[in-house]
């Protein structure tokens, strides 16, 4: 397994998008990803349900993950490459994601 975080301690910064757009970039290179969704406000989560919703459902999986200690747990789970979009400010989330990787 392959672990990238996108981390930054501020928010609005594009993090969210990021993840979602590496995702998109993986899977159209056959590479088996997972998103985990690890900041409390869920955007990832939330755009992935609208984009289901509207009969477009992002082919990758995306899980919840809003503390260190599910994050340490969801992150064994997943092969492949598993692409962290972490809150801002959380450091102990975002620790948890790097030390993982």
């Amino acid at each position: 397994m392959s672990i990238l975080t996108i981390a930054h301690t501020k928010g609005g910064v594009g993090k969210t998008t990021s993840a979602v757009l590496l995702c998109a970039a993986a899977h159209t290179r056959g590479i088996d990803v997972t998103l985990i969704d690890s900041d409390a406000q869920g955007t990832a989560t939330a755009w992935a349900q609208a984009a289901e919703e509207a009969g477009e459902a992002f082919p990758w999986p995306i899980v919840t993950a809003a503390t260190p200690a599910h994050l340490a747990r969801t992150l064994g789970d997943h092969d492949g490459l598993v692409i962290v979009d972490t809150p801002p400010g959380g450091y102990e989330v975002i620790e948890t994601a790097i030390e993982a990787g």
